[in-house]
């Protein structure tokens, strides 16, 4: 059976890059090559950028390398183009960031985003840490600096005339790929660059877990070999480093296939001994879509126990937002078994309970309880939708007094409403009438007097001037 990533890769070369671009991204790269040759310095286009275009993917944002200054580069693009600009001197990186029209980028308007990088070296002091980056150096040893082999790739793109006709030879001779990053991907085979990678970034395993998901990638015998050694490296990473990767899993188009992955090659429970994968968890995973974190995480939280959801959210750096989502979908999922085992009437009570989990949460929820979530879900939006049939300011103008009380009855007016056994307004006018009378006398109701319950006993059956209810 053919995958669908079975098409046949391009050749990376300049003219594939500009067919593979839109106009706006073709007039961005035809201004830095013109810069970077003013300032006769070498711009090649590297990383994922050369990965995508040979598998034929879009081309979203581009990234550059120079042995040139990137920030002169771009603050030069910038002033041409009217475009953002984000300098990073320490790091030696810059970043440009302009809309298709050429203006200066908005806040969520479309873009176009472009990295610029000196050419450097990277140094791990220590597993888990980001490097120390020392800038200067050839472009083989940048490329060898990299994760896999499939983004140890560049393309040089200064030289004759982008729109130049040149010859197949000239043209292959662009591309720079010393670990052979081409031909692993026409193997579909996913192979790391040197034997610490992971020991130096463990979250190159949820990277490694993204690409082969998401292209098709298998890992060779050797990298295998270190996949399965390099879980016990996840330790060495932050909470916040590895809350962002599980958010680029859920962005990713298929984050259960990433889940699966990362589920196989012990990476969850290396997060956290409990952060399984269950059967419920499995089956709402197999067809998710690119979706939110918080859906992501309430997927596989919610069937924990809030002992291991509190643990799995604190190892994995997740802000309270999120938090709040997997444990409504835990008391939605609770719900289920209460309501089918609970006493006649207890069901408004409940579902009262329940009326302010978010969309996400209810989401989650009924993918990994259709059965159950489908009739519970159907009783809650009812719920929601029941008012009680005697406003506050009714009920204020019959005697009863503000506070616990005042909101008690209005919750049971509610209440009876929804279980049928109020049909009108003179129905619930009678409910309070006997519900004050019963109480008058006790500690409690003092200040709903016999005169309170004599006006509802006289206005049980005439709807209140002005109400507007039937």
């Amino acid at each position: 059976m053919r995958s669908r990533n079975d098409h046949p890769l391009i050749y990376p070369s300049r003219q594939a890059l500009v067919r593979a671009l839109d106009v706006a991204q073709r007039r961005l790269l035809d201004a830095a090559v013109r810069v970077a040759e003013a300032s006769d310095c070498p711009l090649w286009l590297v990383g994922g950028a050369v990965r995508d275009l040979a598998l034929g993917q879009p081309l979203r944002d581009l990234d550059f390398a120079t042995d040139g200054d990137p920030a002169s580069l771009v603050t030069a693009l910038g002033r041409a183009h009217g475009a953002a600009v984000r300098l990073e001197p320490r790091f030696g990186t810059a970043h440009l960031t302009f809309e298709a029209d050429g203006s200066p980028t908005a806040e969520a308007a479309p873009r176009i985003a472009a990295d610029f990088a000196a050419l450097r070296t990277e140094r791990y002091v220590r597993p888990g840490v980001l490097p120390t980056v020392r800038l200067g150096t050839t472009l083989e040893d940048d490329i060898a600096r990299r994760d896999f082999t499939v983004n140890a790739m560049a393309l040089l793109l200064t030289g004759s005339a982008l729109t130049d006709a040149a010859s197949d030879e000239s043209e292959r001779s662009r591309l720079v790929d010393p670990f052979d990053g081409f031909a692993d991907l026409q193997a579909r085979r996913l192979r790391v660059l040197h034997a610490l990678s992971f020991v130096d970034d463990a979250t190159r395993l949820w990277r490694a877990a993204r690409f082969a998901a998401r292209f098709g990638l298998r890992p060779d015998r050797a990298t295998a070999a270190l996949i399965e050694d390099g879980a016990r490296w996840i330790h060495s990473i932050s909470a916040r480093r590895l809350w962002n990767e599980f958010a680029l899993v859920a962005a990713e188009a298929r984050p259960g296939a990433v889940v699966r992955l990362l589920q196989r090659w012990g990476v969850l429970r290396a997060v956290h001994p409990t952060l399984d994968v269950g059967t419920e968890s499995a089956r709402a995973l197999a067809r998710l879509p690119s979706c939110a974190p918080e859906l992501l995480f309430a997927l596989l939280a919610a069937p924990l126990d809030a002992g291991s959801r509190r643990d799995v959210g604190a190892r994995l750096g997740v802000p309270s937002v999120v938090t709040r989502t997997a444990e409504d979908a835990a008391r939605l999922l609770a719900a289920v078994a209460e309501l089918s085992t609970g006493a006649e009437g207890v069901a408004p009570d409940l579902l009262a309970a329940l009326e302010n989990t978010s969309a996400l949460a209810r989401t989650a929820a009924l993918r990994l309880d259709p059965a159950g979530q489908r009739p519970l879900q159907r009783a809650l939006r009812r719920w929601e939708g029941t008012r009680s049939p005697l406003s506050a300011e009714e009920l204020l103008e019959q005697g009863v007094p503000r506070g616990p009380r005042l909101s008690e009855l209005l919750h049971q007016l509610r209440r009876e409403r929804y279980l049928g056994t109020l049909r009108s307004a003179a129905d619930a006018r009678r409910y309070v009438y006997e519900a004050i009378a019963a109480t008058v006398g006790k500690p409690s109701a003092r200040r709903v007097n016999s005169r309170s319950a004599t006006r509802f006993a006289v206005g049980a059956s005439v709807t209140p001037k002005g109400s507007g209810r039937p």
